[in-house]
């Protein structure tokens, strides 16, 4: 199941960047990590990783320059990075 929610996570950034859309949907995945990826996605706006297996966020968010919104809920979060706790992102 693990291996076939990458590839589901995969595929849905593959499509976000193929397309220059601005918000990716990533929930109920399972996903324990965020796949390096989604980082090179500089159109983002809005990420929605809520209902995973999270356990950390990289400090890589840092990358998504347009970010504004982010859904974390229902994760198995420790901590988020400086990078988005000193950002005017809006974590929900």
């Amino acid at each position: 199941m693990k291996n076939q929610n990458n590839r589901k996570a995969l595929n849905i950034i593959y499509k976000v960047k193929t397309k220059k859309l601005t918000k990716i949907a990533l929930s109920n995945l399972e996903l324990e990590e965020i796949p390096v990826e989604l980082f090179e996605l500089d159109t983002l706006t809005h990420v929605w990783l809520d209902n995973n297996k999270l356990k950390n966020i990289p400090s890589e968010i840092k990358k998504l320059k347009k970010l504004t919104h982010i859904w974390l809920g229902n994760n198995n979060l420790e901590c988020l990075p400086d990078e988005l706790i000193n950002s005017n992102v809006l974590i929900n």
